[in-house]
């Protein structure tokens, strides 16, 4: 180890507590390599960093054995991968690390920025050790003091090493390659029966990669008997759920915005398959028991003068933890195809969802809103025709029958037309969203867009296929509404209830619902 100046007491107290630093936290470590210049310690760590940081920390302190960690593309998770090798390399220069990537090229290109470091001053200062000259190719070098990194790609050969640390960045190669049966299943025996065999008793394992197929080695895990054996760190590209989101962020709220631009993610919604498994980490189930995602056909424009349905599940509270109330608009085109419009998801007040529905039907114009005839929509119901009257509004709630049947039962119509090839959608950054609810359910943690789903299924065979509002030539001053108590209600003030008396020809103006 280099030596310091004890010449200065102060100076070298500092220095001693720098080094202390780290070599306690992975932070400290990146402050202290941060001089030598090297590619992979000049930017500080992202939000979702510190979180990978602070998994790696519990690894590193024998908390955690087996840790997965699954992050979108492109989020510089690889740089944070090799900052813990080196990290853990200058605290046990002694020890073996093996690290494995898709393909081995990739591997290697990852060893080259590790040995590199290996060679800094600032890593020989901390560790006390350097690149061994005899050992010191981009595949497998040493240090001085015995350890090393092994670099491979998967499934090529490993024999006769043994590993402190396995890390596996990245298994996946393509798109192609995940797509395909038997590659992904020789991933996986590879893995068990080739990488993990290295291990020494006792040593940690750590994944860290981006999902593409239910069915890839991180599916494969998490469904297997040793699934509780595993840390699971799952950051998505926007969050689905602020009850577990280890970014702590609201519904909907994308991470390292100062990189992730949100046209970046308007485009990648765009492909729901793609954006549900490489960008949410939660792939889209081939074949589910309720809906599989070929049922759906995804349409670039919908077609016009088309009947149009808004749909409500209402989740009356606004906690982050708690279901969303989603609002969906649809409509049946000329061929009898049901049209899926929009669903959109929202965590807020009754009285927030009553702007948000305000807000659907002025921009889809649909002639009713299905609701379920149940306990909380009756409330909800109430509480709308208080607010559409106080604010010359009225949207027809059309309560449907829902007593008595399960989501299961309720949602057989819906399931009917979309196994029929007669369910269509129109492309949405929504898509992938609504996808993924209808193939996990009924055992997914989300079902309220398919509770919306259910209700156009339910009343599909009465929408008509048409719009059938009619213009007006004399434009309304005022609406009247029939409320659930059989008294009338209208929105026109005392005055003009006055210029009513005088003027009976504006009587035939009055829409009931």
């Amino acid at each position: 180890m280099s030596e310091m100046n004890t010449s200065d007491p102060q100076g070298l107290l500092q220095e001693l507590k720098r080094r202390k630093d780290a070599l306690d936290s992975l932070a400290g470590f990146r402050e202290f390599m941060h001089p030598s210049g090297h590619v992979d310690f000049q930017f500080p760590h992202a939000e979702h960093h510190e979180i990978m940081a602070a998994a790696f920390e519990r690894v590193m302190r024998g908390e955690t054995l087996r840790l997965m960690l699954m992050l979108p593309f492109a989020s510089a998770k690889s740089t944070l991968l090799i900052q813990f090798a080196l990290w853990w390399l200058a605290r046990n220069p002694y020890h073996h690390i093996l690290r494995v990537s898709a393909t081995q090229s990739l591997s290697e290109r990852f060893a080259r920025r590790c040995r590199a470091a290996i060679q800094e001053k600032e890593f020989n200062m901390l560790s006390g050790t350097t690149l061994s000259s005899d050992v010191q190719s981009v595949a497998n070098f040493a240090t001085t003091a015995g350890g090393g990194i092994t670099s491979a790609g998967v499934g090529t050969s490993i024999i006769g090493l043994r590993s402190n640390l396995n890390l596996l960045d990245d298994p996946v190669a393509s798109w192609e390659q995940a797509h395909s049966e038997s590659q992904r299943q020789a991933q996986i025996d590879w893995y068990f029966s080739e990488m993990r065999s290295r291990l020494v008793p006792g040593a940690p394992e750590i994944i860290v990669s981006t999902r593409w197929h239910h069915d890839d080695l991180m599916g494969h895990i998490l469904r297997s008997e040793e699934a509780d054996t595993w840390t699971i760190l799952r950051i998505p590209m926007e969050c689905d759920d602020p009850a577990t989101d280890p970014l702590g962020r609201a519904f909907g709220e994308r991470m390292w915005p100062e990189w992730y631009t949100e046209q970046m993610v308007m485009e990648a919604k765009r492909d729901p398959e793609r954006w549900s498994g490489s960008f949410q980490q939660t792939p889209l189930r081939t074949e589910g028991d309720f809906l599989n995602p070929d049922d759906f056909e995804i349409i670039e424009e919908a077609p016009e003068n088309m009947g149009r349905y808004g749909a409500l599940d209402l989740a009356m509270t606004e906690k982050q933890s708690a279901d969303a109330t989603v609002i969906g608009c649809a409509g049946m085109d000329a061929d009898g195809n049901l049209i899926i419009l929009d669903m959109q998801w929202d965590r807020c007040s009754p009285e927030k969802t009553l702007e948000n529905l305000i807000q659907a039907h002025e921009k889809w114009k649909f002639s009713e809103c299905l609701v379920e005839d149940s306990p909380a929509e009756k409330v909800f119901r109430d509480l709308a025709h208080k607010y559409f009257r106080m604010n010359g509004k009225i949207i027809p709630l059309m309560k449907m029958p829902t007593r008595g049947r399960d989501k299961m039962q309720r949602a057989q119509s819906f399931r009917g037309l979309a196994k029929m090839g007669t369910v269509k959608l129109l492309r949405g950054p929504w898509n992938a969203d609504f996808i993924r609810e209808c193939t996990e359910f009924p055992y997914g943690k989300h079902d309220d867009a398919v509770d919306v789903a259910a209700l156009f299924g339910q009343r599909a065979a009465k929408m008509s296929t048409h719009t059938s509002v009619k213009p007006m030539k004399r434009p309304m001053r005022f609406a009247t509404q029939l409320g659930e108590d059989g008294r009338a209600y209208t929105t026109q003030t005392l005055d003009e209830l006055w210029e009513e008396n005088d003027d009976v020809s504006w009587r035939e103006k009055l829409v009931r619902i």
